[in-house]
């Protein structure tokens, strides 16, 4: 399997929600920044919120942990996972995870999520990260660009999973 990286995905909440809505999310959700976890900034977060995705810089610390064997993204029952097997796509990722894990809730019926979700059910979580980047390559592609960043274009990575995979 060859490395595949893509243009990463503006963390801005309406491109966010532009993706997961593409993936079949219903249109009474969305996104939204929340700028820290105190009740003050908790306030500003609309309710009902049904998942939280983490952003965070990647360091070297992590890379030491995940070589020392800490356990990091391992299975559990009843959570809907997948490995990271495309550079960049981190926040590809953090959608799928937050979107699959509250789909019941979030999903808007058929669509996308749903034939996945469907197709995957039975599937480890690296076998679900293997079926990923076909069934959302265009996609992303097409909404990538989105948001005010100026983005580049991906370069292949020796390391096809640079970014800890974000948890739901």
């Amino acid at each position: 399997m060859k490395n595949e990286s893509w243009v990463g995905l503006e963390s801005n909440p309406a491109v966010m929600t532009q993706y997961a809505q593409k993936l079949g999310v219903s249109d009474r959700w969305s996104f939204s920044d929340c700028w820290g976890l105190d009740s003050e900034a908790l306030k500003h977060v609309p309710a009902p919120c049904v998942g939280c995705i983490f952003l965070y810089p990647f360091s070297q610390v992590e890379a030491r942990k995940r070589a020392l064997g800490a356990r990091r993204g391992c299975e559990v029952p009843g959570v809907w996972h997948m490995k990271q097997l495309v550079g960049n796509a981190c926040g590809a990722v953090a959608i799928m995870h937050t979107v699959m894990n509250t789909l019941d809730r979030v999903g808007a019926g058929a669509g996308f999520l749903s034939e996945f979700g469907a197709t995957t059910k039975a599937a480890n979580a690296h076998e679900r990260g293997k079926l990923f980047a076909p069934a959302l390559r265009q996609v992303h592609s097409g909404l990538a660009a989105q948001g005010q960043t100026r983005t580049l274009s991906p370069k292949p990575s020796p390391n096809p999973s640079p970014n800890p995979e974000p948890q739901p």
